[in-house]
């Protein structure tokens, strides 16, 4: 089989400009959030947000990093100085926490189950009257 890895590798900048159109699309018309910028940058540096993500799945996923305290360890493995953890923690949480989240509330579902957007979990439930089944 082939693994998550070697197929990033293969096709890295496909796979990079494709995952970040995600991200995008994901916070601006799925969430209807403008406040997101991609690319993604620090200090003026463009953040992989692909890079992003497989290092801190790769060093035990966002919940184990932040409670070890592993930012200084995920800019490192980036090519980035010590100094830049604590904005690349903050570009994670702003780009990546909620999609993660997101991601895997819908993984729970099982298929064919819906997911409301935004504007349908503010105010009205996104029922439809009397069949019980989401919009």
């Amino acid at each position: 089989m082939v693994s998550e890895q070697e197929i990033v590798d293969e096709c890295k900048e496909l796979v990079r400009n494709h995952f970040e159109k995600m991200v995008h699309w994901f916070h601006k018309d799925y969430m209807e959030d403008e406040e997101r910028p991609i690319p993604a940058r620090i200090n003026g540096v463009k953040v992989n947000l692909l890079d992003l993500y497989l290092t801190v799945k790769g060093l035990g996923g966002h919940t184990q990093v932040v409670m070890e305290n592993k930012w200084i360890e995920v800019a490192y493995a980036m090519g980035f100085p010590k100094e830049y953890a604590s904005e690349l923690q903050k570009c994670y949480g702003t780009h990546l926490s909620l999609l993660g989240a997101y991601y895997e509330v819908a993984r729970s579902y099982s298929s064919g189950m819906y997911v409301p957007k935004v504007k349908e979990r503010e105010g009205t439930s996104g029922m439809n009257k009397g069949n019980g089944i989401a919009k």
